[in-house]
């Protein structure tokens, strides 16, 4: 019974008692191309490895899916200018959080013992990688938010600017308490 509760919840976030699994997914394999070797370097390295994951994890790409399905569904029943405004705000919220999980998983695993760079490295391909993912989401809904209140297309220039100041702040956060673990 708990296992079953423990797979509906992970259709919404990540649960830490299923097991984690990655596969190949051929249709993201055109976003997956093999970076210039100007840009696999130190600097841009973990980038490409944030970009490999989110795509080829079980959960992440799959959870913000039914999230942006979701919230789109509410906002199109709903139809009122505020309301959507507060449940793109609230998505872009949401999304951010279960994108923050991306980095912990990342930064604690195998990958930094056998490309040791400095932390600062891991930390700015992250930040990087999460604000065009960031950027991508928060411009569909801001499009689907003007196709809903076409009137009041200019409300939409806050949905990015709200996604990269929610982004920066979690991104943050998380460095602090790495600090904070670290030895």
């Amino acid at each position: 019974l708990m296992q079953k509760y423990y797979q509906y919840v992970s259709m919404f976030t990540n649960v830490h008692h299923i097991s984690k699994q990655y596969k190949r997914r051929k249709y993201f394999d055109s976003l997956l191309k093999q970076p210039k070797p100007g840009k696999f370097n130190k600097g841009h390295m973990y980038e490409y490895l944030f970009k490999r994951t989110f795509l080829r994890d079980n959960d992440l790409p799959m959870i913000i899916l039914r999230l942006l399905l979701i919230f789109t569904v509410a906002m199109v029943w709903v139809d009122q200018l505020i309301l959507s405004v507060i449940i793109i705000l609230f998505a872009l919220y949401i999304i951010v959080l279960q994108m923050s999980q991306l980095y912990t998983a990342q930064a604690y695993l195998l990958w930094p013992k056998i490309w040791p760079v400095k932390r600062e490295y891991i930390q700015e391909s992250y930040i990087r990688f999460s604000h065009k993912v960031i950027l991508i989401i928060s411009l569909a809904l801001a499009i689907l938010f003007i196709l809903l209140h076409p009137v009041y297309f200019y409300i939409a220039v806050i949905f990015p600017l709200w996604g990269y100041l929610l982004n920066s702040y979690f991104s943050k956060s998380v460095y602090k308490k790495e600090r904070l673990l670290s030895d």
